[in-house]
């Protein structure tokens, strides 16, 4: 089991690492971003077509 200033610690890691996450996510081109989600979030286009069994163009 951890103590407390472990899981601080580890919390803290957590954070930091979302962040630069976040900072490498935003700092993406519009078209990789597009690129990148189409790939990897599989109900992107049903949320965003209003045909969801289209065929998706996978360049």
């Amino acid at each position: 089991m951890i103590n407390e200033e472990e899981f601080e610690k580890i919390w803290e890691q957590a954070k930091a690492h979302d962040k630069r996450l976040e900072a490498e996510w935003n700092a993406l081109p519009p078209k990789e971003k597009e690129r990148r989600r189409k790939k990897y979030d599989d109900g992107f286009y049903e949320r965003i077509s209003d045909n969801p069994m289209e065929e998706i163009d996978e360049d």
